[in-house]
């Protein structure tokens, strides 16, 4: 039913368009690194709605939080690793590496 783009990769709104569901609201919220095709009639097919955003506003921030706490089940598998402040270095360098994380967290409490 929402969909949100928080990666940017290429060929991602194809995807989001092909498993969306009928009347499903999608949220592009990802700076991808190249155009994206729109095909018309999936808007028509699947009679979605789609909202960009240019920032993270404050309700954004809000609503993702309250979606991500709610559907943890969905998102736990694509948190690879966590790391504290102290080591966001190697944070970097370990989300640096495509082949080994898909998203790399920070725990702020440690």
């Amino acid at each position: 039913d929402f969909v949100l783009d928080c990666a940017g990769y290429p060929g991602a709104f194809g995807e989001i368009m092909q498993y969306a569901r009928v009347n499903s609201h999608i949220g592009i919220i990802a700076l991808g690194t190249g155009e994206e095709k729109l095909v018309e009639n999936w808007l028509c097919f699947k009679a979605c709605s789609i909202h960009g955003s240019f920032a993270y506003t404050p309700e954004v921030n809000r609503q993702v939080i309250e979606m991500i706490t709610a559907h943890q089940e969905v998102f736990r598998p694509i948190a690879t690793a966590t790391y504290g402040l102290s080591e966001l270095p190697e944070a970097f360098r370990a989300a640096n590496n495509s082949k080994q994380q898909v998203k790399v967290l920070i725990d702020h409490s440690k």
